[in-house]
């Protein structure tokens, strides 16, 4: 067979052909802000969410719900109020030394098992006593619940205290000493749980709040209230406050409030690693939630477990919005942005008031559903916390459909050329057509849409006939016509540059009106960035493999995550959400497709687009260049890892075996990868091993006769590549490819790049 005849051609359309935007779209974040209205709902300051408020007006205590310990000094007393309720008083006021037996000093109380179910959000009412003069002892009261931290592997059983001392007064020997509220952890290990706690000898400070109010001549009044949050994320990335013993932890957040006029400071500790549980969790369930113990001082005590729902939920912002002009479209869609929680709805709607006065304003509403027939037995102190709320306003785009028009209906095009590579991103090409003697094609238009086809005449085989090879778009600036009098071949030249929607609508369009990515799944994300920027439903395809991934939130999930902001490039926040989801978004000749990014080679299965035999005489297979790089110039053998938020940055490192590096470069070339959105040290790792390892250690480079069939992502196998220290079967994964068609130089060629992906080293754990 004999390649004699190269062929290519361009097939236009009108720019709106495949869809234009007869009505604009909209979307924006509503987050929530202390200055909404609000009913049944609080403003939490350090997390700035909403959530339901919580009831904690102190509660009749009943000795007998409670299991006594240590010198067992605790009565019931009836504290005066509206109405008078039933308190628990500890009336050691002996002025204790430090040489007196733990046993004598200290007054335990344990929550029964009625409690057991519950999680440690409580708030605790206190009216102190002055010590007695001479006590050598703090005047304090804990709270110590159970806790899980996490060593790197697994879960270790622990406490947590709460620690509230009393300053002494200027005659204690306790005066002023310990006076410093703190948190407190420490493990099974260094502190039994059947064991007294002595929180100076064992475990660590998590951390100090606000000064404990100094002892005087009279009664200490105050309150500490103790909420406990926490982020759990399902398979499929919902946010939680709970687990289901299915979903990965994400962070904690203890919330300490003192009781008195300054109830709005908050004293706060987050963690990434600390857990707090039920009484019935762990390897003995008989543990109580709770344990209160007293002592240094009398002291009376109302403890009272936080619920939550006992009303409907409901903030509505301070401010309306308009659209901003008629164009955009009015229909309207909300969401919410919450941690789920069990027996709780929670919604968004436009609210009605603004909706009346033709504007947009979020109602976010709680409802706890036992008060609507729920039938469930969960416990009341649990609550959805609300991170941001969302409104939609979807474009309509519209084929336009018109007059399309092809070259093969002239033999004007002298030469095509097209390059693509493996992201997908930034295909460009070039047209060159012969000088005619009247203007060519004068319909053209910047912006319209090309089929770029190319390859050999139809009998030159299925591998090398002419097809099509992309879906391109004419840049802005990319139509150039030049007249040349006195040319004998006409005067009228034309030449065009095109690329793919990367390449070219999308540096022309900054973004406007758009929500932040962080929250979304990918498939809803990909839906809304292919509505506003043009594309219709058929252009866009999702694998199923990361349609449903939740695009990673911020360590606070109110925070701002992966916004796209006004006059910001599309480019720019694709790139961005495709670095924090590790995803991959491309642009063919279909329209827009995610996926999880080129495809792992897998030997003896994945197929082989080619095979590469240098050696061939075959006039198809004959290969006119070859080259190749024993390491790619991003290689990197050494890798330093760092991810998290900056006040808890972990770290994670690999280094190649010595042996290798011995046997390979001889040195040792670091890098270093900063990945705030990553959530596991293998999160980076596969990015080294994509960008600096697994993917650098050999390449090739080839031209041959133009086979169109040949796309990124393929792989190829080494028949025989001669001289250039390739061995025989390895395997290459493309990874750009060049296309071109000249009729006048009677050729077309294909140039591929690709890098080695078997047999390789194995870099990063993943």
């Amino acid at each position: 067979m004999s390649l004699i005849h190269p062929q290519g051609h361009l097939v236009y359309y009108p720019p709106e052909y495949d869809g234009f935007t007869t009505v604009f779209g909209l979307s924006r974040d509503w987050r929530p802000d202390k200055d909404w209205h609000r009913a049944g709902l609080e403003w939490i300051d350090p997390l700035r969410a909403f959530a339901p408020a919580g009831a904690y007006r102190p509660v009749a205590m009943d000795l007998d719900d409670w299991d006594v310990g240590g010198n067992e000094l605790f009565r019931e007393i009836v504290v005066a109020g509206n109405p008078a309720v039933q308190w628990l008083q500890f009336y050691d006021g002996a002025a204790h030394t430090w040489t007196d037996d733990e046993e004598d000093v200290y007054g335990v109380l344990r929550s029964g098992a009625d409690a057991d179910g519950w999680m440690p959000r409580f708030c605790l009412w206190l009216k102190r006593q002055t010590p007695a003069p001479g006590a050598q002892v703090t005047p304090q009261v804990s709270v110590v619940m159970q806790a899980l931290t996490w060593d790197g592997s697994d879960w270790v059983e622990g406490r947590v205290g709460l620690y509230l001392p009393l300053q002494g007064d200027a005659d204690s020997d306790a005066s002023n000493r310990f006076d410093t509220a703190m948190l407190v952890h420490a493990t099974l290990t260094e502190a039994p749980a059947d064991e007294f706690w002595d929180i100076w000898t064992a475990g660590r400070i998590l951390s100090q709040g606000p000064r404990g109010p100094a002892a005087s001549n009279r009664l200490i009044e105050e309150g500490w209230l103790f909420e406990y949050e926490e982020v759990w994320l399902d398979s499929d990335g919902t946010l939680w406050a709970e687990d289901d013993g299915t979903r990965a932890f994400q962070q904690s957040f203890i919330l300490i409030r003192h009781v008195d006029e300054s109830m709005g400071d908050w004293w706060v500790y987050a963690s990434d690693t600390l857990r707090l549980t039920t009484g019935q969790y762990g390897t003995d369930p008989t543990r109580p939630t709770l344990s209160i113990t007293c002592a240094g001082a009398i002291a009376a005590l109302n403890c009272c477990w936080v619920v939550y729902g006992g009303v409907d939920g409901r903030a509505v912002t301070n401010r309306a919005l308009t659209l901003g002009h008629a164009g955009i479209e009015t229909t309207d869609t909300w969401g919410t942005l919450y941690s789920q929680a069990t027996g709780w709805t929670v919604g968004t709607t436009n609210h009605a008031a603004y909706a009346a006065a033709g504007m947009y304003g979020p109602e976010v509403t709680t409802q706890r559903q036992w008060l609507y027939a729920y039938a469930g037995t969960e416990p009341w102190n649990i609550r959805p916390i609300i991170w941001d709320m969302t409104e939609d306003h979807a474009a309509t785009v519209t084929p336009q459909g018109g007059t399309t028009y092809t070259t093969t209906d002239h033999d004007d095009l002298r030469a095509i050329s097209y390059t693509l590579n493996d992201t997908w991103k930034g295909a460009s090409g070039t047209a060159e057509f012969y000088p005619t003697e009247e203007e060519l094609h004068p319909t053209w238009r910047p912006n319209g849409a090309l089929d770029v086809y190319l390859g050999w005449q139809a009998d030159a085989g299925a591998d090398f006939a002419e097809a099509q090879v992309a879906r391109a778009y004419i840049e802005a600036d990319g139509i150039k016509r030049r007249s040349e009098a006195g040319e004998t071949s006409g005067p009228y030249h034309l030449s065009l540059r095109f690329g793919d929607l990367a390449a070219t609508r999308l540096q022309t369009k900054a973004i406007i009106d758009m929500r932040q990515a962080g929250g979304m799944t990918v498939g809803d994300w990909a839906s809304l960035v292919a509505n506003r920027v043009g594309l219709v439903a058929g252009q866009l395809a999702v694998d199923a493999a990361v349609e449903n991934q939740v695009i990673p939130l911020a360590e606070i999930p109110s925070t701002p995550n992966l916004e796209a902001t006004d006059g910001s490039s599309w480019l720019s926040h694709i790139q961005a959400v495709e670095n924090a989801a590790d995803i991959r978004v491309g642009f063919d000749a279909s329209g827009m497709f995610v996926d999880a990014g080129s495809p792992e080679y897998e030997h003896g299965v994945s197929e082989i687009a080619f095979s590469l035999d240098d050696t061939s005489v075959t006039p198809e297979d004959i290969v006119y260049s070859l080259d190749a790089d024993c390491l790619g110039s991003n290689f990197r053998n050494v890798l330093k890892a760092t991810w998290g938020r900056d006040d808890k940055r972990s770290t994670y490192y690999w280094v190649e075996a010595e042996v290798d590096r011995l046997e390979g470069i001889g040195d040792d070339w670091p890098v270093v990868i900063t990945d705030d959105d990553a959530r596991y040290p293998g999160d980076i790792g596969a990015r080294f091993n994509r960008e600096h390892y697994d993917t650098q250690q050999g390449a090739i480079r080839w031209e041959g006769p133009c086979r169109p069939e040949l796309l990124p992502d393929q792989f190829v196998s080494i028949t025989a590549a001669s001289g250039v220290g390739v061995e025989a079967d390895a395997v290459y994964r493309i990874t750009q490819v060049s296309h071109s068609m000249d009729a006048e130089a009677f050729d077309a060629a294909t140039t591929v790049e690709a890098v080695l992906v078997y047999p390789v080293d194995t870099g990063a754990d993943e």
